[in-house]
């Protein structure tokens, strides 16, 4: 899936998971908000989204952060445009190639808006 991509498989995985809990009633979304904010307060390493491509250094606190990134690129279109996103690079497009289709702006846009939002997150 992407060769390295770590953070958007990680990040899809965390955030299928959370979802199933609170549509199944099994944790309030207030909860997950209040873990993930926690997560990433205590993070010692603050490492950057797109260093998270190939790396996952446990102090970075890298599944919150994974997470809290594909919930935010899921957040205006939906569960659709990972789909697609999976798709294209299924069928061999290159990730970043098939990130900027699906998802509609390239990597590095989605990084920068990602770290001035986490930035605000965890004020």
């Amino acid at each position: 899936m992407g060769g390295s991509v770590r953070w958007i498989a990680e990040g899809m995985a965390e955030s299928f998971a959370y979802r199933s809990l609170i549509a199944d009633g099994v944790i309030p979304a207030a909860n997950l908000d209040t873990f993930t904010r926690r997560q990433l307060t205590t993070a010692t390493n603050q490492a950057t989204l797109q260093s998270l491509e190939s790396s996952f250094p446990a102090n970075a606190k890298p599944y919150a952060v994974s997470y809290l990134a594909v919930d935010r690129l899921l957040a205006p279109k939906g569960l659709a445009t990972i789909r697609d996103w999976c798709t294209r690079v299924g069928r061999g497009e290159e990730w970043h190639q098939a990130f900027a289709a699906a998802f509609g702006e390239t990597t590095n846009a989605f990084y920068a808006r990602f770290e001035a939002f986490r930035a605000d997150y965890v004020r």
